[in-house]
């Protein structure tokens, strides 16, 4: 297959890697210090999950083909602060 890197995961995928994009199960505390994130990983990731924070884009991995969200730092950076902002204005309009 020519989109598609052997079996592990296709070329644009490897791109993304190369582009310091990386999967919800590589978000380490190490990448999130290299980002200037300061929230835990459990943290980032049960946001994740809970649909709170987004993939900057997704791409097919495995032998199977499987889509895989892909996470930038900047990006989920700049969610995060929107998300920091969001909660601020609510406890406002709460008080």
């Amino acid at each position: 297959m020519s989109g598609y890197n052997g079996y592990r995961m296709s070329n644009n995928a490897v791109r993304a890697y190369d582009d310091d994009l990386v999967p919800m199960s590589k978000i380490t505390r190490r990448w999130l210090d290299w980002h200037e994130i300061n929230e835990s990983v459990a943290v980032v990731k049960n946001l994740i999950r809970d649909g709170h924070l987004t993939a900057q884009e997704w791409h097919h991995t495995g032998k199977y083909y499987t889509r895989t969200d892909f996470f930038g730092g900047d990006d989920l950076r700049n969610q995060l602060e929107q998300l920091i902002k969001l909660q601020s204005e609510t406890r406002k309009e709460l008080a």
